[in-house]
């Protein structure tokens, strides 16, 4: 029976691999002066389906005798880490198309190699996924189911190898593990504080931009994930993300263990801060509801004092409203999220305050019911 079940877990693992969008290709070069003595080329290329918004990485590795990782190439910050004898001559990433050639001049490695190329993207759902390929030219082609299953668990044996943690983009340490709960988008004259607490305002289809970070997609609503946002449990940490000309500029990372979606935003359960100061300077309003009257609507509102508008201070605010009793937060183009530039609080008639284009709300830990 467990052979049966072991032959079974071969057999989807090679449907998940044949079915794959991922195509990795190897050819046979003469090496020599005028390629630098390249004896192969290894070419690795997805095309992003519907659904799919972008490729993040790919990890190329030879998965032969000595498997041994080949390179990794990140698509964000443009950082690669190369293994000795192995040239990048190719890379694009668009949003149709990723792709990427690595040139090949290690004899041992063309000639005895077998390859995987790994590429990890993110859906319409920020989830991250991986799809994964394999070419062995230097092994005879299998035919039958048995002899596939064979050659798959020889494949799955050569990958156990160890290999040392790749230093992550700056900016990808917050997405692992994390999970898209609301992203709000400035300028568009519907209340964000609405479409966070009730859903309102938000189309029954969304754009896939809406539904991501850090991309030029188009993005027209607010987003919501109602299956996170409504079934709120288990949650460990919160991370409150602004961000400008798809850039992270200021974060805010919450502890969210006994919090519901609308009472994670508070100073005593921030764990770090993109200002240096928000855990030791004083406070009078810091909550989701922040301060909402018939003449203003400031949520979102992470202040520090209310001096009279020429001397009000804070951190962020999302402006939620035209109207307002001050002349700093009005606004025909609602909602407006200001935030400080600095490292700490500022007076929000500063040159020093900015406005963000979207801010996201990330989870993590979280159980689905």
């Amino acid at each position: 029976m467990s052979q049966l079940r072991l032959s079974f877990a071969f057999f989807m693992l090679l449907v998940a691999l044949t079915n794959s969008n991922v195509l990795l290709t190897y050819d046979t070069q003469q090496p020599g002066f005028l390629n630098n003595f390249t004896c192969g080329l290894l070419t690795c290329e997805k095309a992003l389906s519907t659904g799919e918004l972008y490729v993040e990485k790919f990890n190329l590795i030879n998965i032969g005798q000595n498997a041994s990782k080949l390179a990794t190439i990140f698509a964000k910050c443009g950082k690669q880490v190369m293994a000795s004898e192995i040239s990048l001559t190719e890379k694009s990433f668009n949003r149709s198309m990723a792709r990427v050639q690595l040139a090949i001049h290690n004899s041992l490695i063309c000639f005895r190699g077998s390859f995987l190329c790994e590429v990890s993207y993110r859906n319409d759902e920020f989830e991250s996924l991986t799809d994964m390929s394999i070419k062995r030219p230097n092994h005879e082609t299998p035919y039958s189911l048995q002899d596939k299953m064979e050659f798959l668990a020889e494949t799955i044996t050569s990958l156990k190898y160890v290999v040392q943690e790749l230093r992550q983009c700056p900016d990808e340490n917050l997405h692992k593990d994390w999970t898209l709960a609301f992203r709000g988008t400035s300028g568009i004259k519907k209340s964000v504080y609405d479409a966070y607490k009730l859903g309102l305002g938000i189309p029954e289809v969304v754009e896939s931009g809406c539904k991501q970070v850090g991309q030029s997609l188009p993005c027209a609503n607010h987003y919501r994930n109602n299956a996170i946002l409504d079934n709120w449990t288990d949650i460990s940490q919160v991370a409150l993300v602004l961000f400008k000309d798809n850039v992270k500029v200021k974060q805010v990372i919450f502890d969210g263990a006994g919090s519901n979606y609308m009472n994670w935003l508070t100073k005593a359960r921030v764990l770090d801060s993109s200002w240096s100061d928000m855990k030791t300077q004083v406070s009078n309003i810091f909550s989701i509801d922040g301060n909402i009257r018939p003449d203003l609507k400031r949520v979102f509102l992470l202040n520090s004092v209310y001096g009279g508008c020429p001397n009000d201070v804070g951190w962020f605010v999302a402006v939620d409203m035209e109207t307002d009793g001050c002349n700093w937060a009005k606004n025909p183009d609602f909602p407006m999220f200001l935030y400080s530039m600095s490292n700490e609080r500022e007076n929000y008639n500063s040159v020093n305050i900015s406005t963000a284009d979207y801010f996201a709300i990330f989870v993590r830990n979280f159980n689905l019911p």
